[in-house]
């Protein structure tokens, strides 16, 4: 993997737990839409997305989430805040779809742990 990251537990006022990742900050989009627009089941409708795009099925995919917009195109792909465009980042294809799959084992691994 190209860029550093790491997974940290946050704690609520109420005392329940989120996970989030820590990533470089010329990404730090890509935190925003792992945390906001990726929870379950949605994991593996971002891979079958992106991998659609890396092995030409598509050329270009579009996904809008809670917070981000997602341009998926086959070299790179762009993440917007949906309520701040000059909130954006910009990575490889290939390297998003690491992330996701990082956050996807994490994500089951740490809420099994703190149900």
């Amino acid at each position: 993997m190209k860029y550093q990251y790491k997974f940290e537990s946050v704690e609520m006022d109420n005392g329940s737990k989120l996970l989030v990742m820590r990533v470089d900050q010329s990404i730090y989009m890509v935190s925003s839409f792992l945390f906001s627009d990726i929870q379950g089941g949605s994991v593996q409708y971002v891979l079958d997305n992106i991998d659609k795009v890396l092995n030409g099925e598509l050329e270009h995919m579009e996904m809008t989430g809670n917070l981000c917009d997602v341009n998926i195109y086959k070299d790179k792909t762009t993440i917007k805040n949906l309520f701040d465009e000059d909130e954006y980042s910009e990575i490889e294809t290939t390297e998003l779809r690491e992330f996701v799959v990082l956050w996807g084992e994490e994500t089951k691994r740490f809420y099994k742990e703190n149900q």
